[in-house]
């Protein structure tokens, strides 16, 4: 369940970000391709985040969020809507809040989600 709800909360930001940025004060995506995006950044991002997340710092998967990001929404974006200038525009963007929202939701996945699993010690028991 907590998996879900981190999930979630991810899609809602992304989700939003795209929605107002692409949409209402650029409109180069339309309502359904923002969504759409969203949810292939959020899948994406969110393996991502549990895979790098325990491994490196905060502003390490941030960064990596924001180029990822950056990517899908540029390539999805000129492969739907076919509008490279304000598209990439949008898409840095876009990316940059992104990784902005970021920073507090991978506080809140170390916390609520994967728990006392990052950053362990590796140790030589040999």
């Amino acid at each position: 369940m907590d998996h879900l709800i981190a999930i979630a909360l991810k899609f809602i930001g992304i989700g939003l970000v795209l929605w107002i940025v692409m949409d209402l004060i650029l409109g180069v995506l339309t309502f359904g391709t923002a969504v759409t995006i969203a949810a292939v950044i959020t899948l994406l991002a969110y393996i991502g985040d549990i895979t790098i997340m325990p491994k490196t710092a905060n502003m390490t998967a941030c960064i990596g969020d924001a180029a990822a990001s950056f990517l899908i929404i540029w390539a999805m974006g000129a492969w739907i809507a076919q509008q490279s200038d304000v598209l990439v525009w949008g898409a840095a963007v876009s990316a940059i809040l992104i990784a902005v929202m970021e920073y507090p939701y991978h506080i809140y996945l170390k916390r609520n989600v994967l728990g006392n699993n990052t950053h362990r010690p590796v140790t030589n028991n040999g």
